[in-house]
């Protein structure tokens, strides 16, 4: 009976223990991840077409807001 009460509190220590690794690595999976995650492009023209669509997001919210900002300027004009 003994014998049975270790092998059974030695089973679930290992057990424990195992359980605690794994959620260690995980943890430094996620952060690994978290540092360096992403898309990664090899391919250069998929590179270049998501430059230049990224280019293109920028000169359109610079539009928006200039026109934003012309549009404030006509209703202090107005107001006045």
């Amino acid at each position: 009976m003994k014998i049975t009460m270790i092998i059974l509190s030695l089973f679930s220590l290992v057990s424990l223990s195992a359980c605690a690794f794994k959620e260690n690595k995980a943890s430094k999976l996620e952060t690994l991840a978290s540092n360096y995650g992403g898309i990664y492009i090899f391919d250069k023209k998929i590179r270049e077409e998501i430059l230049e669509n990224e280019r293109k997001i920028k000169e359109y919210n610079q539009w928006i807001n200039n026109i934003s900002a012309s549009d404030e300027e006509l209703r202090a004009n107005i107001k006045k």
